[in-house]
């Protein structure tokens, strides 16, 4: 799947906001993955940036949600 991290930063409260761009076409399947992670994270598309997913991981599973990216990355639609 095509999508790129565009920045990253801590919040705080811990939580890491990551900025993901990627053609539109791709957020329903990066949602519909981000969906099964219940807990791990929340994401949404910041109002008036076109083509940017934010997601916010909780610092526990940052980790975790790492290795989730990088395996979503190498699927081939």
């Amino acid at each position: 799947m095509e999508f790129k991290e565009v920045n990253r930063f801590v919040l705080s409260d811990g939580v890491v906001r990551f900025h993901f761009t990627m053609p539109s076409s791709n957020f329903y399947y990066l949602g519909y993955f981000l969906e099964s992670l219940e807990g791990m994270c929340t994401y949404t598309n910041p109002p008036q940036t076109k083509d940017i997913m934010q997601i916010d991981v909780v610092p526990d599973l940052i980790d975790d949600f790492q290795q989730v990216i990088k395996a979503i990355k190498n699927l081939n639609f």
